[in-house]
């Protein structure tokens, strides 16, 4: 019984499109912090339906004790301006680097 009501619910999300109603996948994405050239990168482990600015309040959370008190994201060499989207939204999926520049340091793209 549980299988064939699942299945149904799958066709017809399939029929409205697989972007809008696909379900939360987990992602795991790498913050690359101030364009330091460190091997190792933080890793954090979100849903791709969680807006950037959970991750934008969890990276000031844990930098905090080493002076952060705001950041701004950078993916693709452009600056994440709007923090309500969503990783989806924005294209950011399983395995990418966003740039994170604290307390008003300037991005320099590659």
């Amino acid at each position: 019984r549980g299988s064939a009501a699942s299945g149904a619910g799958v066709s017809v999300a399939a029929n409205e499109g697989a972007s809008a109603t696909a379900p939360p996948k987990n992602i795991s994405i790498k913050t690359n912090r101030n364009r330091n050239n460190n091997p190792r990168q933080k890793t954090w482990k979100l849903l791709d339906t969680d807006p950037i600015s959970q991750l934008k309040t969890d990276y000031v959370k844990l930098y905090k004790s080493k002076k952060c008190r705001t950041v701004k994201f950078y993916f693709e060499n452009s600056l994440v301006v709007d923090t309500t989207k969503t990783f989806r939204e924005l294209g950011i999926g399983d395995g990418d680097m966003i740039y994170a520049m604290e307390n008003s340091k300037v991005y320099k793209p590659i």
